[in-house]
C-alpha cells in the first residue's frame, strides 16, 4: 500500500458535452449517490453461489439507462442565460430509453469511464472473455455454408 497522500481539492465532476438531435446536454461523472444506485441495481441482477458470481437474474440491461439518467443533464435551457439560479436538469430515464440503443450504449460506456465504474480487467475476466469470444466464433463458423469450408468437391479427372 502506498503512503502517497490523497488530495481532492477540486470536487468539480468530470464532464463531457453531448449533442443529440441538435439539443445540448452534459454527461457528468456519477456522484457517490448515483454510483451506489447503479451498483445496487447491478447487484440486484447478479446471482451468487458460494460467494462467487454465478449468473444473471432479472434484467441487467435496465442498469444502462439508469446510469445514463443519473449522469446526463439537459443544458439546452441554459444556453445564453445569465440567471445563476438555473441549473442543468437530469434527463429522465424514459427519455433515454426512447433514444436509439447506439446512443444509449455510447452514453453508458462514457458514463462508466468518467465515473470509474468500468469493469476491472483481471487475468480471470480476460480469459473468460477470450473463451466466450472463441465460442461465438466457432458457432459462426459452424453456421457458415459447409461448401465454403469443406474439401474441394470438384473433380479434375485425374483419378
Amino acid at each position: 500500500m502506498s503512503n502517497v497522500p490523497l488530495n481532492f481539492e477540486d470536487l468539480t465532476p468530470a464532464e463531457v458535452p453531448v449533442s443529440i438531435a441538435g439539443r445540448h446536454y452534459v454527461l457528468r461523472e456519477a456522484t457517490g449517490d448515483a454510483a451506489v444506485k447503479y451498483q445496487n441495481a447491478v447487484t440486484k441482477c447478479s446471482r451468487f453461489t458460494d460467494g462467487k458470481f454465478s449468473g444473471i437474474q432479472g434484467s441487467l440491461a435496465d442498469t444502462q439507462p439508469l446510469l445514463v439518467s443519473l449522469c446526463l443533464f439537459d443544458v439546452e435551457h441554459l444556453q445564453g442565460s445569465t440567471d445563476p439560479k438555473l441549473v442543468a436538469k437530469p434527463v429522465a430515464e424514459h427519455v433515454i430509453r426512447s433514444w436509439p440503443y447506439r446512443i444509449q450504449r455510447s452514453l453508458f460506456d462514457r458514463a462508466k469511464e468518467l465515473s470509474g465504474l468500468a469493469d476491472e480487467e483481471t487475468q480471470e475476466t480476460l480469459t473468460k472473455q477470450i473463451a466466450d469470444l472463441q465460442e461465438k466464433l466457432a458457432k459462426l463458423q459452424a453456421e457458415e455454408d459447409p461448401s465454403k469450408n469443406g474439401p474441394d468437391t470438384t473433380t479434375d479427372g485425374s483419378n
